[in-house]
């Protein structure tokens, strides 16, 4: 599951770099990201592989709910990735503050 995880990151920064292209911005993150995995910490690599199953869980939240994945989705503009990254950075935000008035 990482290294599948791994290649959909370095996908995902392409997909980045392509949208930094678009709106005049240059990303340079590193390509090969499997080598920087395998030196992390076991404790990291643990943290690192529970995210990524909730990334794969989302992925396939998504491809129910718009019937393709984010990588089929080639019809949209980068203007429309940017307002949809920001409406999901506010609903975090709203879960923050959520999280932060739960009673313990």
């Amino acid at each position: 599951m990482t290294e599948n995880f791994i290649k959909n990151i370095n996908q995902a920064i392409s997909n980045f770099q392509d949208i930094g292209k678009a709106i005049g911005n240059q990303f340079a993150p590193k390509k090969d990201m499997l080598e920087t995995y395998n030196k992390l910490p076991d404790t990291y690599k643990h943290i690192l592989d529970r995210l990524a199953e909730t990334m794969l869980k989302q992925s396939e939240k998504g491809k129910e709910k718009y019937g393709m994945s984010i990588d089929e989705n080639t019809n949209q503009s980068a203007e429309y990735w940017l307002q949809h990254a920001l409406e999901e950075m506010a609903d975090f935000l709203v879960y923050f503050e959520k999280f932060k008035n739960v009673k313990k």
